[in-house]
């Protein structure tokens, strides 16, 4: 009995000796979706602190038809969650700001039409999209729906809600999911299945211990080229989508979040590093101010030396980031709506 329970450890300790290296030393430490999908360890001590107030966001369902303020319709950008654009968005304006999340399977641009067909829609929407997303999104957008897809839209967004957390993993598989994700990824030395890419930056654009000149980003930041044909295609959904909202009597704001790696391009060490242009090139394109291009407003701070505008350990903006953007669309929707009491900025 004993000479099977030595053999049995024996046996099972290069098994259990990664999971609890794992949860005693590399878990507690892994910070951001960047750290938590590549499994990376970021200083404990990292927070990018803000004394602004932020507003109330109102999270809303399809079934939810009565808006008498702003909707907002975006990805992960636009969650009301800590210091977002939409929060501070909703501390300023003296309407209320709605959310509807756009998830995978309806781009925010689908959305908002499928709701437009429906006469479900405010007079002020704010469509978000993150850079690299924007041209399947875009390509993909349709005005006008069959009876079938609207029924079929319709029980997707009344459930999904209701749906979407209701299958939970024990701790224990997570533990060890995790655990053999970063084996995985350090197994993976030159990182070419993880989806976290790490390079050098010639200036300091951070303030996390350590990580100063670290630029961590996804690898789908890399991925997409586009053709002129491409562009022009775009292009003109954009154009369709601007036609269609005047028809409506809608006013349509497609704010575009830029890509951390877009962003941060310009201070990669490496000077062969590969050069994203989609911004530059699309949206000239596009000649309306209804287009709000959160590049213009972000490559000046880092020009300017301005850290942390996005955060180091993941891909969304920063209190820093989210703040100067609610700024640029909060004074472009009062510009074209003529009123400037919508939003009381801060001074």
């Amino acid at each position: 009995m004993k000479k099977f329970i030595w053999k049995t450890l024996l046996y099972s300790f290069p098994i259990i000796l990664p999971i609890v290296f794992y949860a005693m030393c590399i878990s507690p430490h892994i910070h951001g979706d960047l750290g938590k999908l590549g499994q990376y360890t970021f200083s404990d001590d990292y927070i990018v602190e803000t004394s602004k107030k932020i507003g109330y966001v109102h999270n809303i369902h399809y079934k939810d038809t009565t808006l008498d303020g702003i909707l907002v319709i975006g990805d992960s950008f636009s969650q009301p969650s800590g210091h977002s654009y939409t929060s501070y968005l909703a501390s300023w304006s003296t309407k209320n700001i709605y959310n509807l999340h756009a998830d995978w399977y309806i781009s925010p641009f689908n959305r908002c039409l499928f709701l437009a067909n429906q006469q479900l829609i405010p007079k002020i929407v704010i469509l978000e999209s993150v850079e690299r997303h924007l041209p399947e999104r875009l390509l993909s957008a349709k005005f006008a729906f069959s009876p079938q897809e609207m029924i079929c839209k319709s029980i997707i967004d009344t459930t999904h809600y209701e749906t979407k957390h209701r299958v939970k993993k024990s701790s224990e598989t997570s533990l060890l999911l995790e655990t053999s994700m970063w084996v995985k990824r350090r197994i993976d030395y030159f990182g070419y299945a993880n989806p976290v890419r790490k390079t050098t930056l010639h200036t300091p654009m951070f303030t996390c211990e350590g990580e100063e000149t670290s630029l961590y980003f996804y690898q789908d930041d890399l991925d997409y080229s586009h053709s002129k044909d491409t562009l022009s295609l775009m292009a003109a959904k954009m154009d369709s989508l601007f036609a269609f909202a005047n028809a409506n009597d809608i006013h349509i704001y497609v704010l575009i979040a830029e890509d951390k790696y877009d962003l941060y391009q310009t201070y990669i060490a490496d000077t062969a590093h590969w050069e994203k242009t989609l911004l530059e090139d699309f949206c000239p394109l596009v000649q309306t101010p209804y287009l709000i291009n959160s590049k213009d407003t972000l490559s000046e701070m880092a020009a300017a030396g301005v850290k942390d505008i996005y955060y180091c350990n993941d891909t969304h903006w920063s209190p820093i980031g989210a703040e100067a953007v609610a700024v640029q669309v909060a004074q472009r929707i009062m510009e074209l709506e003529g009123d400037t009491t919508l939003f009381r900025l801060p001074r």
